[in-house]
């Protein structure tokens, strides 16, 4: 029986040596598995970084792009406002010189001051940007 009971110590023996090997393989599997994670993980957020500078500094020059564009126009604008205020003046002085009082003696009253057409006046502007100021705070 003494035999018997070496027999079997000995197999569990074997098995436990067998199982410990087993469990430091799979130890040893899921440490590199875990390191690779952990690197990709790492890379991951390196390129992520990478990428949302690439978006910031193509955000900015479209900002900077928009900007310059909206002073050309705003520029534009202003120039076509000043234009038309102009043309609007000398055919209402045409126009008084032309035809005058409709009574005779009396003072023909001014064309800027009809209640039906109102004063013209530029639209107000109401930017954030300053025509002097380039490029746009606001970016």
């Amino acid at each position: 029986m003494k035999a018997y009971l070496d027999e079997q110590f000995g197999r569990l023996a074997e098995r436990d040596d067998e199982n410990f090997r087993r469990i430091e393989s799979l130890r040893e599997e899921i440490r590199q598995a875990s390191r690779l994670i952990a690197e990709g993980v790492v890379s991951t957020f390196e390129l992520q970084e990478a990428h949302r500078g690439e978006i910031q500094q193509g955000f900015q020059s479209v900002m900077e792009s928009v900007a310059l564009s909206d002073q050309r126009l705003e520029n534009r604008v202003q120039g076509l406002e000043d234009q038309a205020e102009r043309q609007r003046h000398d055919v209402f002085e045409a126009l008084r010189k032309r035809f005058g009082s409709s009574r005779i003696g009396q003072e023909t009253p001014s064309l800027f001051d009809d209640p039906a057409l109102g004063p013209y006046r530029p639209r107000p502007r109401s930017r954030a940007c300053s025509p002097s100021s380039t490029p746009c705070p606001m970016t």
